[in-house]
């Protein structure tokens, strides 16, 4: 039995999203925005939210339910343009006096579970990441990260090193494998994530389909 951790969520929000034409943060699935349903699946499990936008960037719009939610922040990144890894620094100084740990994803994961963040938390241990890696292919956001990370990281974008793929690659990283995941998630579903239009449709017809199915 794996026990509960405590720790903070961050959702990174700065992207363009320039594949997609539009901001994938503002995506409706069953009446909520993909932020705001994200917000939600994770203050369920955190003892801490934080939202990491673009720089300069407004805060985002929220619905009365979820401005009531005493453990939601939000922050921008420190210096444009430099891609996650500078949303992960900065959501990660936000909750460096409040939590030690992280899970992190990005606003684009319309079927992430509150079991699955939970997992990656509890197989974080005492590596400084925790990141799945499926048939191969690494996930660096829906990960967990500890805030001690933070001067690495710093030194990495200080050497315009930005890749996430690359900072798993120099800490002490638990690569996470689909059997320790399934009995949470069991189609893996907190790992996908929306990057084009046909990517939504193809969702939303799934989904359809899916909840056809259920009546």
């Amino acid at each position: 039995m794996y026990p509960r951790p405590a720790f903070a969520a961050i959702i990174l929000s700065g992207g363009k999203s320039t594949r997609m034409g539009s901001a994938k943060s503002e995506l409706l699935l069953d009446g909520q925005t993909l932020l705001q349903r994200t917000v939600r699946i994770l203050a369920t499990v955190a003892e801490q939210v934080v939202i990491v936008g673009a720089a300069n960037s407004p805060a985002p719009t929220f619905t009365e339910e979820s401005r009531k939610l005493p453990k939601l922040e939000f922050v921008c990144d420190s210096q444009p343009d430099r891609g996650p890894l500078e949303g992960l620094a900065s959501g990660l100084r936000a909750i460096s006096n409040r939590c030690q740990q992280a899970f992190v994803c990005g606003c684009d994961s319309p079927l992430l579970s509150s079991a699955f963040a939970l997992r990656m938390l509890q197989l974080l241990g005492e590596y400084d990441a925790a990141a799945a890696r499926i048939n191969g292919q690494l996930h660096p956001l829906a990960a967990a990260y500890r805030v001690s990370i933070l001067p690495r990281i710093a030194a990495r974008l200080a050497a315009e090193q930005r890749s996430l793929h690359g900072l798993l690659e120099a800490i002490n990283t638990r690569y996470v494998q689909s059997h320790e995941l399934t009995d949470v998630d069991a189609h893996l579903d907190s790992l996908r994530n929306i990057n084009l239009p046909s990517d939504w449709q193809k969702l939303l017809s799934e989904i359809q389909a899916r909840d056809q199915a259920q009546q």
